[in-house]
Order: structure tokens, then C-alpha cells, then sequence
């Protein structure tokens, strides 16, 4: 929550919606790889965070604390 609210990002569940985006943070592992590639077909950047939630958790905390909501 605190990543969303520091960067005002827009949060969903819908394949269809993240091909509209220009980047799409996929978090977690609930994605198949045909749709993260129908999402990269779409032209949007397409970065992926994985791992148990406390290096998920971690990772975010590091791109607030960086000022960075995208990119690794």
C-alpha cells in the first residue's frame, strides 16, 4: 500500500487493462508467460517482481526509499 500511495500508481488484475499501459509491474507470480508477452506485444514495459512476500515487501520498500517506482 505504502508503494502505491508514495507513487500513485494504478493497480489492477485485468490482462487486457496493463496492454493499455505504458509499464506494467507485474507482482508476484500469478501471470502466465503468455500473458506477460501478450502484454510486452502490446508495446507496454513489462518488469516483474518475484519472490515471498518479504522480498517482495523489501523491494518496494527499496524503490521508495530510491524514489523509483520502476526499473531495477
Amino acid at each position: 500500500m505504502d508503494y502505491m500511495l508514495a507513487f500513485s500508481v494504478t493497480v489492477g488484475f485485468s490482462v487486457a487493462e496493463a496492454k493499455q499501459a505504458q509499464r506494467v509491474t507485474i507482482i508476484g507470480e500469478g501471470i502466465s508467460p503468455a500473458d506477460r508477452q501478450a502484454i510486452q506485444d502490446s508495446g507496454s514495459e513489462v518488469e516483474a517482481i518475484a519472490g515471498d512476500a518479504y522480498d517482495i515487501e523489501a523491494e518496494l520498500i527499496a524503490r521508495i526509499q530510491a524514489g523509483r517506482a520502476f526499473g531495477g
